[in-house]
Protein backbone atom coordinates (compact mmCIF):
# COMPACT_ATOMS: atom_id res chain seq x y z
CA UNK A 1 0.00 0.00 0.00
CA UNK A 2 3.10 2.56 0.81
CA UNK A 3 4.36 1.31 -2.58
CA UNK A 4 1.30 2.28 -4.41
CA UNK A 5 0.84 5.66 -2.82
CA UNK A 6 4.56 6.71 -3.68
CA UNK A 7 3.82 5.70 -6.84
CA UNK A 8 0.16 8.08 -7.12
CA UNK A 9 2.86 11.16 -5.17
CA UNK A 10 5.44 10.50 -7.72
CA UNK A 11 2.69 11.00 -10.82
CA UNK A 12 1.11 14.02 -8.86
CA UNK A 13 4.28 15.71 -9.47
CA UNK A 14 5.99 16.84 -12.50
CA UNK A 15 5.95 13.56 -14.48
CA UNK A 16 1.91 13.54 -13.98
CA UNK A 17 2.45 16.79 -16.58
CA UNK A 18 4.43 15.26 -18.77
CA UNK A 19 2.24 11.80 -19.38
CA UNK A 20 -0.77 14.66 -19.58
CA UNK A 21 0.99 16.60 -21.99
CA UNK A 22 2.31 13.95 -24.09
CA UNK A 23 -1.27 11.95 -23.94
CA UNK A 24 -3.09 15.53 -25.35
CA UNK A 25 -0.29 15.82 -28.00
CA UNK A 26 -0.81 12.53 -28.77
CA UNK A 27 -4.86 12.52 -29.15
CA UNK A 28 -4.34 15.94 -31.18
CA UNK A 29 -2.66 14.41 -34.00
CA UNK A 30 -5.53 12.37 -35.09
CA UNK A 31 -8.28 13.81 -37.13
CA UNK A 32 -11.08 11.71 -37.68
CA UNK A 33 -13.46 11.84 -40.70
CA UNK A 34 -16.13 9.21 -41.77
CA UNK A 35 -17.78 9.23 -44.98
CA UNK A 36 -21.46 9.64 -44.94
CA UNK A 37 -22.20 10.59 -48.26
CA UNK A 38 -26.13 10.96 -47.56
CA UNK A 39 -25.12 13.84 -45.04
CA UNK A 40 -26.20 11.48 -41.98
CA UNK A 41 -25.01 12.57 -38.33
CA UNK A 42 -24.22 8.91 -37.70
CA UNK A 43 -21.82 8.24 -40.67
CA UNK A 44 -22.22 4.72 -40.59
CA UNK A 45 -23.94 3.64 -43.05
CA UNK A 46 -21.56 4.66 -45.73
CA UNK A 47 -22.41 4.22 -49.08
CA UNK A 48 -22.04 5.32 -53.02
CA UNK A 49 -21.62 9.16 -53.52
CA UNK A 50 -19.96 12.05 -55.22
CA UNK A 51 -16.74 12.95 -53.04
CA UNK A 52 -16.04 16.52 -53.93
CA UNK A 53 -14.61 19.63 -52.03
CA UNK A 54 -18.17 21.15 -51.51
CA UNK A 55 -20.08 18.14 -50.74
CA UNK A 56 -20.99 17.82 -47.15
CA UNK A 57 -19.64 14.03 -47.39
CA UNK A 58 -17.83 13.83 -43.78
CA UNK A 59 -19.40 13.65 -40.08
CA UNK A 60 -16.24 14.78 -38.01
CA UNK A 61 -17.91 13.48 -35.03
CA UNK A 62 -19.70 16.93 -34.22
CA UNK A 63 -21.00 17.71 -37.81
CA UNK A 64 -21.62 16.87 -41.26
CA UNK A 65 -18.96 19.00 -43.07
CA UNK A 66 -17.00 19.47 -46.44
CA UNK A 67 -13.43 18.88 -46.16
CA UNK A 68 -10.20 18.80 -48.00
CA UNK A 69 -11.18 21.02 -50.58
CA UNK A 70 -8.85 23.87 -49.86
CA UNK A 71 -5.32 24.34 -47.78
CA UNK A 72 -7.61 26.25 -44.97
CA UNK A 73 -10.51 23.15 -45.52
CA UNK A 74 -7.90 20.44 -45.28
CA UNK A 75 -7.58 16.32 -43.79
CA UNK A 76 -5.45 16.47 -40.75
CA UNK A 77 -6.57 20.56 -39.93
CA UNK A 78 -3.63 22.70 -39.26
CA UNK A 79 -1.30 20.15 -37.07
CA UNK A 80 -3.25 16.62 -37.37
CA UNK A 81 -3.30 13.51 -38.89
CA UNK A 82 -6.45 12.44 -41.35
CA UNK A 83 -8.10 9.32 -40.64
CA UNK A 84 -10.81 8.86 -43.46
CA UNK A 85 -13.48 6.11 -42.18
CA UNK A 86 -15.40 4.00 -44.88
CA UNK A 87 -18.18 1.96 -44.25
CA UNK A 88 -21.09 -0.18 -46.00
CA UNK A 89 -20.37 -0.40 -49.48
CA UNK A 90 -20.57 1.48 -52.86
CA UNK A 91 -18.81 3.62 -55.68
CA UNK A 92 -17.40 6.54 -55.01
CA UNK A 93 -16.46 8.58 -57.68
CA UNK A 94 -13.96 11.71 -56.72
CA UNK A 95 -14.22 14.98 -58.55
CA UNK A 96 -10.95 16.88 -58.63
CA UNK A 97 -8.18 16.97 -55.88
CA UNK A 98 -8.39 16.59 -52.03
CA UNK A 99 -6.21 18.41 -50.04
CA UNK A 100 -4.09 16.32 -47.20
CA UNK A 101 -2.00 18.49 -44.51
CA UNK A 102 1.67 17.96 -45.82
CA UNK A 103 4.77 17.44 -43.97
CA UNK A 104 7.06 14.49 -43.42
CA UNK A 105 6.02 13.49 -40.26
CA UNK A 106 2.53 13.17 -41.46
CA UNK A 107 0.78 10.27 -42.48
CA UNK A 108 -2.68 9.97 -43.22
CA UNK A 109 -4.94 6.58 -43.51
CA UNK A 110 -8.09 6.17 -45.58
CA UNK A 111 -9.56 2.92 -43.63
CA UNK A 112 -12.10 0.33 -45.05
CA UNK A 113 -13.64 -1.52 -42.13
CA UNK A 114 -14.73 -4.98 -42.01
CA UNK A 115 -17.51 -6.06 -44.42
CA UNK A 116 -17.36 -2.56 -46.50
CA UNK A 117 -17.13 -3.11 -50.13
CA UNK A 118 -15.82 0.20 -52.04
CA UNK A 119 -15.26 0.97 -55.73
CA UNK A 120 -13.08 4.46 -55.87
CA UNK A 121 -13.42 5.89 -59.43
CA UNK A 122 -11.84 9.23 -60.95
CA UNK A 123 -14.40 11.87 -62.03
CA UNK A 124 -13.92 12.23 -65.91
CA UNK A 125 -12.27 16.15 -65.18
CA UNK A 126 -9.81 13.24 -63.22
CA UNK A 127 -9.89 12.52 -59.89
CA UNK A 128 -6.89 13.18 -57.12
CA UNK A 129 -5.76 12.46 -53.73
CA UNK A 130 -2.58 14.16 -52.91
CA UNK A 131 -0.65 14.42 -49.57
CA UNK A 132 3.00 15.30 -48.65
CA UNK A 133 3.24 12.37 -46.40
CA UNK A 134 2.96 9.01 -45.52
CA UNK A 135 -0.74 8.05 -47.02
CA UNK A 136 -1.92 4.56 -45.76
CA UNK A 137 -4.75 2.46 -47.40
CA UNK A 138 -5.93 -0.06 -44.39
CA UNK A 139 -8.17 -2.28 -45.82
CA UNK A 140 -9.48 -4.73 -43.00
CA UNK A 141 -9.69 -8.20 -43.36
CA UNK A 142 -13.16 -8.96 -44.43
CA UNK A 143 -12.84 -5.60 -46.74
CA UNK A 144 -13.04 -5.18 -50.48
CA UNK A 145 -11.63 -2.19 -52.32
CA UNK A 146 -11.01 -1.63 -56.29
CA UNK A 147 -9.60 1.46 -57.20
CA UNK A 148 -9.98 1.92 -61.12
CA UNK A 149 -11.69 0.20 -63.47
CA UNK A 150 -13.58 2.61 -65.76
CA UNK A 151 -10.60 4.24 -67.62
CA UNK A 152 -10.78 7.82 -65.92
CA UNK A 153 -7.79 8.73 -63.38
CA UNK A 154 -7.62 8.11 -59.67
CA UNK A 155 -4.65 9.37 -58.70
CA UNK A 156 -2.76 8.36 -55.17
CA UNK A 157 0.64 10.51 -54.78
CA UNK A 158 2.52 10.11 -51.53
CA UNK A 159 5.06 12.65 -51.70
CA UNK A 160 7.11 11.47 -48.81
CA UNK A 161 11.03 12.35 -48.18
CA UNK A 162 11.18 9.67 -45.67
CA UNK A 163 13.42 6.26 -45.36
CA UNK A 164 11.58 4.52 -42.35
CA UNK A 165 8.55 3.65 -43.91
CA UNK A 166 6.58 3.64 -46.96
CA UNK A 167 5.25 6.81 -48.34
CA UNK A 168 2.78 4.50 -49.68
CA UNK A 169 1.65 1.55 -48.21
CA UNK A 170 -1.64 -0.70 -48.55
CA UNK A 171 -2.17 -2.96 -45.36
CA UNK A 172 -4.53 -4.32 -43.24
CA UNK A 173 -4.95 -8.06 -44.92
CA UNK A 174 -8.36 -6.96 -47.19
CA UNK A 175 -8.41 -7.59 -51.00
CA UNK A 176 -7.31 -4.61 -53.26
CA UNK A 177 -7.39 -4.58 -56.73
CA UNK A 178 -5.95 -1.57 -59.22
CA UNK A 179 -7.96 -1.10 -62.26
CA UNK A 180 -8.24 1.05 -65.37
CA UNK A 181 -7.31 4.22 -63.99
CA UNK A 182 -5.79 4.05 -61.11
CA UNK A 183 -2.65 5.64 -61.20
CA UNK A 184 -0.46 5.41 -58.02
CA UNK A 185 2.51 7.89 -57.48
CA UNK A 186 5.22 8.32 -55.36
CA UNK A 187 7.94 11.77 -55.60
CA UNK A 188 10.66 10.66 -53.59
CA UNK A 189 13.57 7.99 -54.31
CA UNK A 190 14.77 7.84 -51.10
CA UNK A 191 10.93 6.63 -50.43
CA UNK A 192 8.86 3.31 -51.20
CA UNK A 193 5.78 2.02 -51.76
CA UNK A 194 4.24 -1.25 -50.31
Amino acid sequence: MTTSTKTLRIFRGPLAVLALALGLRAMAQQVEYTWTPDGSQSGTAGGSGIWSGAGLNWWNGSAVIAAGNATANQFGGASGNALLTFAGSGTITKQGAAVFRQGAAVQHTMAFLDGSNYTLLGAADGGAVIGNSHFIFNVAPTAVLAIGGDGNVFLVRAATNQTDAPGLAFQGGGSVTLGAGALLRNDYSNSRMS
